[in-house]
């Protein structure tokens, strides 16, 4: 009798656990969708901004200060982005605006960089019209290294058309990314348990340690993979899962 009480009971907090981390799947999946679904319209958004269509129909420099002031005022009430940027065709940064720890800023000309290197400045160029690229999640790069203290980032960009439509560039975005991780860490938090995020190569964004995470990044952490600590074969399965 003793032993089917005990068993009853461990059935039903299972059943309970599993329910409530189903749940916590459940809102974090909503949440990365509803975020990425903004960053995209934000994409498409600047892409149209009125004051860059007219800089890049007459090349006036007193609209290009209304670019500027246009672009910093979406940084400033946006509070997502890191950095918004318009390259031009040859991945030459033309317009960017630092978030700069909540004191958003217009950067001068000459402190300008060439993206031409980047991954992402060559994938955006060849879409089409409308389209947006969305990059892996991981950290970012200043002048070939790590930034240093670490910017979780997803960069977002679309080529940007002329009034003639000709392709003329990119606007590039990079999103605040440990803002994500807050609030998927803020789910964890009233639940029981532990809510992990991985890319598609097993590697933790979001995982156990602080020390464990962002492994693609990291030449010493390379094998601080699910697959790695916890079988492939399990990762296998909850790839096809």
């Amino acid at each position: 009798m003793l032993w089917l009480l005990y068993r009853t009971h461990l059935d039903t907090t299972l059943t309970i656990m599993q329910a409530n981390e189903q749940q916590s799947i459940q809102l974090a999946s909503q949440t990365v969708d509803a975020v990425f679904g903004v960053l995209h319209g934000d994409a498409l958004y600047l892409a149209e901004n009125s004051s860059l269509q007219q800089w890049l129909n007459t090349g006036d420099p007193v609209i290009r200060s209304h670019l500027n002031a246009d672009f910093l005022a979406f940084t400033r009430s946006r509070r997502l982005y890191d950095q918004v940027r318009f390259l031009d065709q040859h991945g030459q940064e033309l317009v960017r605006i630092n978030w700069n720890d909540g004191k958003p800023e217009v950067i001068a000309e000459e402190q300008l960089q060439s993206k031409l290197d980047s991954y992402y400045v060559r994938k955006t160029l060849a879409l089409n019209e409308q389209a947006v690229f969305m990059s892996p999640f991981d950290l970012n790069i200043e002048h070939d290294v790590i930034e240093q203290p670490i910017k979780p980032t997803i960069h977002l960009s679309t080529p940007v058309f002329d009034s003639k439509g000709q392709k003329r560039g990119l606007i590039v975005l990079n999103y605040r990314g440990q803002r994500l991780l807050n609030r998927l860490r803020a789910i964890a938090d009233k639940k029981s348990g532990d809510l992990w995020f991985l890319n598609k190569e097993g590697y933790w964004i979001l995982g156990p340690h602080p020390d464990m995470e962002w492994g693609f990044m990291y030449p010493d952490r390379q094998t601080m993979r699910f697959g790695h600590e916890y079988g492939e074969d399990t990762w296998l399965s909850m790839l096809k899962g």
